[in-house]
């Protein structure tokens, strides 16, 4: 008998082994345990042997010591030497079987050592398989700690990347302003060009009337062109108005989105944008810039305006934009345009007038109302009134300048022609003070800005409720239609799913109708065998044990008794319940 020894957790050359490999582990020290038991078995089988060999060989002596003392003695001690062969013969049969015992610690040896040579070699597998797994963690490491590295490496470089890119947008935001800027210095130097040209003409066109006035007595003078010279004044006064409207239309669109911007802050919703241009996009910094600048190019109108000896007050001048008052046509070529044919139909009162706001929002550039600002709208009544005044009193002198001859289309000679100089001056003066007012209503009408105001009237909103209780109606059509398919289709799978369970219910009851005739068939063939059983045991031979068996079987269930198949020996009860248990755990095994 091998002794039970206890457990030991597995451990190779100092290694502690996973617990993936215990069991492999625990093999190999119940193999290792084994072979010490057998070497332990085979030195205490090699010594008994030794000790039986030397006392073999110390009764063998004893024995050859007798029968040498006997045969001396003459006599015969028969006893002993029986004694001594029996002692022998069970010595010999006790060394066969030692040898015998040897022979299989030998190869039981042999095979333990075998084993100790696998368990060795998985040692030594085991050994490398922890060496590399031990190289690999290390390695493993290596690579955690240059990803560590490469992913702040990245970082870094995310956040330069990001540096730079703000750097490169804040450079081009600043490029762009800064063309933007030379854009707008290079317009307000073609402005003020045309405005000394301009200058350069009324200068002339005044030089040519004080000439003239000079070769005169009491600055009466005898002219005989002064009419073509009048009608070229009053060109030039039409063309400085032209470009007071252009100049007035350019500078108030700054202003327009600005008052956009403030919509769109207080609707919050879209309005409809003032016109884009590409010298009215600048910031407030660059207002405030051209406005100063604006000071110095223009400071002629301001001299002219104080210089007036016209005894009506000039209205008060407000803030027009960024642009000279007195800049020509072409520069502004570009708003002169909005007056094309091209665009007529986004200024057509009539193109496409909308009288309702459908979002909720005021502001719609197709509206039918304009909106501003009370304080504007009195401003502009005040300025229309003044300019008519001013109109009037412009009629008034050039009625008086102007002798009824000349009014009724009569030709005169330069002799009779006289011009009161100081008509003249007031006449340029009120000019000059009906464009300014001419300005200040332009860019009183630029704060007004199309709208659509919601329509109150009840019928339109009764029309309303009806479409919306329609599209309302229609909804739920297509929801109560969606819900009825949704139903047919649930209904059908319903069907589908109950012919489904018929079918597998009448497949069921088939199945156990066959099993319910197999079973009684084999109960059937039970009680033939107990009967045929009960027969052939009832034979003359044996009657008493004929009918023990018979009364056994009779009171045995059908169930418990001896089953013979097919002309097969007898088999007890406990025997068929065993493969009744087997085919069972089989069959669930297979399901």
């Amino acid at each position: 008998m091998l002794k039970k020894r206890k457990r030991r957790e597995p451990c190779i050359l100092g290694f502690a082994v996973p617990e993936g490999g215990t069991k492999l582990m625990c093999c190999f020290s119940a193999g290792v345990n084994l072979i010490e038991e057998h070497l332990r078995e085979v030195r205490c089988l090699r010594q008994r042997l030794e000790e039986s060999i030397r006392t073999n060989e110390r009764l063998r002596q004893q024995l050859e010591d007798k029968l040498a003392s006997s045969g001396r003695d003459g006599g015969a001690p028969t006893n002993i030497y029986i004694q001594g062969l029996d002692t022998v013969t069970q010595l010999s049969s006790e060394i066969r079987v030692l040898k015998e015992e040897n022979l299989s610690l030998q190869s039981r040896l042999q095979t333990s050592t075998d084993t100790n040579e696998e368990v060795v070699q998985l040692r030594e597998a085991v050994f490398a398989a922890r060496t590399r797994l031990k190289q690999a963690e290390l390695e493993a490491e290596q690579w955690k700690e240059e990803l560590r590295r490469l992913q702040a490496h990245s970082q870094d470089q995310g956040l330069q990347i990001h540096t730079l890119r703000q750097e490169r947008q804040a450079n081009q935001d600043k490029t762009n302003r800064l063309q933007h800027e030379m854009t707008l210095l290079q317009q307000q130097l073609s402005e003020s060009r045309e405005l000394i040209h301009s200058l350069q003409s009324e200068l002339h066109v005044y030089d040519r009337v004080c000439s003239s006035s000079k070769a005169n007595k009491g600055y009466l003078c005898e002219v005989a062109g002064f009419p073509v010279e009048l009608g070229e004044l009053l060109g030039e006064v039409r063309s400085l108005r032209a470009q007071l409207q252009s100049s007035v239309q350019e500078n108030s669109a700054l202003k327009q989105l600005d008052l956009h911007k403030q919509l769109e802050q207080k609707l919050g919703v879209g309005s409809p944008r003032a016109p884009s241009l590409s010298a009215l996009t600048a910031s407030p910094q660059r207002e405030t810039f051209y406005r100063r600048q604006l000071l110095h190019v223009c400071p002629s109108l301001l001299c002219v305006s104080v210089c007036s000896t016209d005894p009506a007050p000039s209205p008060p001048v407000r803030d027009i934009g960024l642009f000279n008052c007195g800049s020509p046509g072409p520069p502004y070529s570009d708003l002169d345009d909005s007056h094309s044919p091209a665009n007529a139909d986004s200024l057509d009162p009539h193109s496409e007038l909308e009288g309702e706001a459908p979002d909720g929002s005021f502001a719609n550039r197709n509206g039918r109302h304009a909106i501003g600002h009370v304080d504007d709208f009195s401003a502009l009544q005040q300025q229309v009134l003044e300019g008519r005044s001013l109109v009037q009193r412009m009629e008034a002198t050039l009625q008086a300048c102007l002798t009824p001859p000349l009014l009724e289309g009569k030709q005169i000679e330069g002799s009779d022609l006289a011009v009161d100089y100081g008509c003249v001056k007031s006449l340029l003066s009120n000019t000059k003070t009906l464009r300014q007012i001419l300005e200040e209503a332009m860019s009183l009408l630029k704060m007004f800005w199309r709208a659509a105001l919601p329509n109150t009237d009840p019928s339109i909103q009764n029309l309303k409720k009806e479409q919306c209780l329609q599209e309302e109606i229609l909804s739920l059509k297509l929801r109560i239609s969606e819900q009825e398919e949704v139903l047919k289709g649930t209904v059908q799978r319903l069907r589908s799913t109950s012919r489904t369970k018929e079918s597998m219910e009448h497949f069921i009851v088939n199945q156990l109708s066959r099993t319910r005739d197999v079973l009684k068939k084999a109960r059937t063939n039970l009680e033939k065998n107990e009967l045929r059983l009960s027969s052939l045991s009832s034979s003359p031979s044996s009657p008493p044990a004929a009918e023990e068996l018979g009364g056994v079987a009779r009171a045995r269930p059908p169930d418990c008794g001896v089953l013979m198949s097919n002309g097969c020996p007898g088999i007890t009860a406990a025997e068929a319940t065993r493969r009744l248990a087997t085919r069972k755990r089989s069959s669930h095994c297979l399901l």
